[in-house]
Order: C-alpha cells, then sequence, then structure tokens
C-alpha cells in the first residue's frame, strides 16, 4: 500500500511508498513500424533544458521541475528525444554507471546504486499527454535498445499503484523481479526491499555502497564489497 499523507497522517509526518523494479527479457519489435518523417529522434543535453520542461506537465512549480531535470541532466545519462515537427513530444533517460531511485525529486528519499558494465537502468521517460496510446513509447524503447551493444541488461521502475504502465511494460517484455520501499516517519527515512510477489521484506542499509545484483533468484540491493 502506498501512502502519501491524509488528512489525519500529514506526508510530512508519514510517508510510505513502493515502486517495481523490472527487467527488459525480449522486446518483440516486429510488429513496430517506422515512424512517419514528421518524427525524428535525438540525443539531448543541457542546452534544450527548457524544451524538456515544456514538454513535461507536472503538477510540481516550473521552476521546480527545472531543477529536477537539470538535476538528471547532470547525472549525464543518455537522454533520446522524439520530436514531431520540431517539438519535443516525448523523453527518455538512459543510465550507465549508476541509478539514483527518488522518491522526492532527488531529496533525502532517494537510494543510490551502482550498476555493473553491463546494466543499463532506464527512467525519467515521459510522453506528452496528446501523444499518449499511440505507441511511441515502445518506438522510444527500441531506440534506446539499439544504441547498446548485444548483451546489455535494460532495467527500469514503476510506481506500484500505476498498474496502467504495469501492464505496458509486461507487454512489451518486461518482468518485475524486485519491490523496494521508502518509508519516512518525520525526518527518519527507512528502505525495505523484497522480491517482487513475496510478502517478507528486508532493510536497505543505506548508509552503505550499494549495487544492484542480479541473482538466480532474481534481483537485489546489497552492500558493495
Amino acid at each position: 500500500m502506498n501512502t502519501l499523507g491524509s488528512r489525519l497522517v500529514p506526508r510530512k509526518l508519514l510517508f510510505v511508498h513502493e515502486v517495481h523494479v523490472l527487467k527488459l527479457v525480449e522486446m518483440d519489435v516486429r510488429s513496430l513500424g517506422a515512424l512517419p518523417d514528421t518524427y525524428a529522434f535525438a540525443i539531448a543535453d543541457a542546452s534544450i533544458l527548457e524544451d524538456l520542461v515544456e514538454c513535461t506537465e507536472a503538477p510540481a512549480a516550473i521552476d521546480v521541475r527545472r531543477q529536477a531535470l537539470a538535476r538528471v541532466l547532470a547525472l549525464g545519462p543518455s537522454c533520446i528525444t522524439l520530436r514531431h515537427h520540431g517539438r519535443v513530444v516525448a523523453y527518455f533517460c538512459a543510465f550507465a554507471g549508476k541509478y539514483l531511485l527518488t522518491y522526492d525529486d532527488y531529496g533525502p528519499k532517494t537510494l543510490t546504486f551502482a550498476l555493473d558494465d553491463t546494466a543499463i537502468f532506464l527512467g525519467n521517460a515521459f510522453i506528452r499527454r496528446e501523444y499518449r496510446m499511440k505507441g511511441l513509447f515502445p518506438q522510444l524503447l527500441r531506440e534506446c535498445a539499439e544504441r547498446y551493444p548485444p548483451g546489455t541488461r535494460f532495467f527500469g521502475h514503476i510506481d506500484a499503484d500505476n498498474v496502467h504502465s504495469f501492464n505496458s511494460h509486461r507487454r512489451l517484455g518486461f518482468v518485475p523481479l524486485l519491490s523496494v520501499t521508502c518509508l519516512s516517519i518525520g525526518p527518519a527515512c527507512f528502505f525495505f526491499q523484497r522480491p517482487f510477489g513475496a510478502r517478507r521484506r528486508t532493510r536497505i542499509e543505506n548508509s552503505a555502497a550499494l549495487r544492484l545484483v542480479e541473482r538466480e533468484d532474481g534481483l537485489a540491493l546489497a552492500a558493495e564489497d
């Protein structure tokens, strides 16, 4: 259950939120046709920050959104944009080396973990509302995957309460392997993990350097040796 505060328990006193971490096992791109010539992919950098801000319909104030996107670009991901008639209508980021799993736009409710050389973590994707349900996300995913060598493993995460996105990712070939929960009580923040579908959670020691580890029984966030 995700609890983001209520009239009885304000969010600043209690915050509980879970995300699922998924792995792309096999993507069937045979059914994906080519996009019309009016669409164009490109790699983004900080020079188009305002285009990304304008594309993102976030509830946060625009200055807050600008700061959050600037932080994302500063992490050095490969950020793929999709333009339609020159206007950014979607973007998608791929992170190598490390990933910041954040529950509060890179505030204290953030887990940082290392990735090995063959792992890419996908995140910070957005598609304009009027362009959704048009098959653009699979196109972004294919464009991203084709930029990496064979054998690259792709991971991503989804809010546990976002059933639509979860089902969409499953249809694309993602498999849920791990669930990570953030629990904040006042200023104290704790993180827990469990194999997807399991009931028992174990605490993640966020003070240690963490690494995303793939095992025979799934994924785990473990302290680096």
